[in-house]
Order: structure tokens, then sequence, then C-alpha cells
């Protein structure tokens, strides 16, 4: 059984923002998995949930005539390294997707920069994981996750200095440096990302990988 205040159920991105304008207190799921496991062992119980699984809107890879690639945040990871415009584009994001990553995540900060240079990942990539784990980092450290938020970051730390990458100070900095090049190519002044509580969708042109603003899966 799940000690849940109440679980919404978004029908699309619409339903979704009505919900959330609603029901500011609930958290957002897509699959849910983690959060319903943390909720039956008592860790979340009691919290209002809102689920986005049904959207289907956000899920898909798209890309403009500028050659700006657009990977919605519930496109899964088959999905991406399937998807014929990641395969002719950027195939090394496909390849990444790939790699087993609970078991990655189970590492130590310094094994998991061992085994990410061991695998001849490209540095592309190797960002791309860095800038993720200090995200995920901000979203656990908000969830009261403080041991495991401080692990993503050691993890990310560990990555930027194996690879020599600029990675900034906190999740909130790089969420900010993600939003402000999202927006410079935006032409909307509020995405419907933001009013999910989600962030911005990524905009990943054809040359440069950035991290999705996704949490939950």
């Amino acid at each position: 059984m799940y000690d849940m205040a109440a679980l919404y159920q978004a029908a699309d991105v619409q339903d979704a923002i009505r919900l959330r304008l609603e029901h500011p207190e609930a958290q957002i799921i897509a699959g849910g998995t983690d959060v319903l496991v943390q909720m039956r062992e008592g860790k979340r119980a009691g919290k209002a949930l809102l689920s986005i699984q049904r959207c289907d809107e956000m899920r898909g890879v798209t890309i403009d005539e500028e050659e700006n690639i657009r990977i919605g945040s519930l496109t899964s990871f088959t999905h991406i390294t399937n998807d014929p415009i990641i395969q002719r584009y950027i195939n090394v994001l496909g390849e990444a997707v790939d790699m087993d990553g609970a078991a990655l995540l189970s590492l130590a900060p310094d094994s998991v920069a061992s085994v990410v240079q061991v695998s001849g990942v490209d540095p592309r990539v190797s960002e791309y994981i860095a800038r993720s784990l200090l995200l995920a980092s901000g979203y656990l450290a908000e969830a009261g996750e403080g041991d495991l938020s401080a692990l993503r970051a050691e993890q990310a730390r560990a990555l930027a200095e194996a690879y020599d990458l600029d990675l900034p100070d906190t999740p909130e900095e790089l969420a900010t440096l993600l939003d402000e090049a999202d927006a410079a190519l935006a032409k909307d002044a509020e995405s419907t990302m933001d009013v999910l509580g989600y962030g911005t969708e990524p905009v990943i042109p054809a040359n440069t990988i950035e991290a999705p603003l996704d949490s939950d899966r």
C-alpha cells in the first residue's frame, strides 16, 4: 500500500499545467518508480503526486530547420538510442544512454570517472553525464535525500576533474546557465516545462550536448 494524499493524473500537457496550478504542493512524477518505492518505505509518506505519464506531447525527438535537436522530457532511453535523428547527428548520445546507469551510479566518485574513461566515452558525453549528475544532486537535495545528493555531486566533480570540464559550483548555477542558453533559442517568454516545474526542455544543437532537466523516471 502507498500512503499518498492524492494522485492526480494529467491527460495532456494543458491538463498537467491546470493540475499543477491547482495543486502546487503535489510532486510531479513520470514513471514514478523511485518515488513510489520511497513512498512505500515511508520516506515520502503522505505526499500528493501529479503524474505526467500520459502527456505524449512530451515524448519523442525532433529537429528544426537549423538542426537544433529537441528531446522530450518523457522520451525513454530506448527511444533515444534507436531514434534516426539521434543516430545521424549525435550517435554518441545514444551510446551513452545504453550504459547501465544503475550500476554506474552505485559506484564511488573516482570509480565512476574511471569506468567512463575506460569505456572510451566521447568527451561531450562525459560532460553530459557530469552535468546530469550535478542537476540530480539538486533535485535530491530538494527531496531531502542529503546523502545521495552529496554522492551525485561528488560523482559529477570526479568526472569534471577527469575530463578537465568547467562545471558550475552548484546545481542551481548549472540550471540557470542551461535556462539562459535555452531562452536564447526560444521565442516564448515562458515554457510549458517551467509551468510544470521541471525547467525547460533541452535544446541540443547538432554539435553540442546539453544536459536534460529531468528527474524522476
